[in-house]
């Protein structure tokens, strides 16, 4: 993390999913403000993925987990719905929990340079998320390819995470240059 940050990788941050019961421990919130400081890195380059299967928690619970995502927000890092467009996470959830984006499912996205009704969901998808102005950015799982890569995006707040972007952030970490 220290080596990204020298070499000015602004645009990759670490993530890791949590479960409900991950996000319902009282310590989390702690735990995460004690590791940016070990990484001596800034809160906001490290993020949790709330997986969608928060929303099958009981009430109880379901309020505990909201809440501890506002304080992990507050705290200054970064909180991402993972898995949209696939699975059971929708729109109506999107205002449910106060989190800063939403990815959008691998599955959907390793086929849009192959299938126009995919790449049309992820565009909607792209679009629905700006058009809702909650300021939520966006990833897009699966970017496996060069191909995948150079598909045009079409909105600020915008990211990718897979092969594509790890080969190319590696080659920056390995001969340290921005230009790789």
């Amino acid at each position: 993390m220290r080596r990204i940050t020298t070499l000015e990788l602004s645009d990759i941050y670490v993530s890791f999913n949590a479960s409900t019961h991950s996000l319902a421990e009282s310590s989390l919130v702690e735990d995460m403000v004690w590791t940016a400081a070990e990484l001596q890195t800034q809160p906001e380059r490290l993020a949790v993925e709330v997986l969608v299967t928060v929303f099958f928690a009981p009430d109880a619970t379901a309020s505990i987990v909201a809440e501890q995502i506002s304080h992990i927000r507050a705290a200054g890092f970064v909180a991402l719905l993972d898995d949209f467009g696939f699975g059971y996470a929708g729109l109506a959830h999107l205002g449910q929990l106060d989190v800063n984006g939403l990815k959008i499912d691998g599955f959907l996205v390793r086929k849009i340079t192959n299938s126009r009704s995919e790449a049309v969901i992820v565009r909607a998808i792209f679009q629905t998320a700006q058009y809702l102005d909650l300021g939520l950015s966006v990833v897009a799982e699966g970017v496996e390819d060069a191909e995948m890569a150079a598909t045009p995006v079409e909105s600020d707040g915008t990211f990718a995470q897979g092969k594509a972007i790890i080969s190319r952030a590696r080659c920056r970490l390995k001969f340290s240059k921005p230009g790789c």
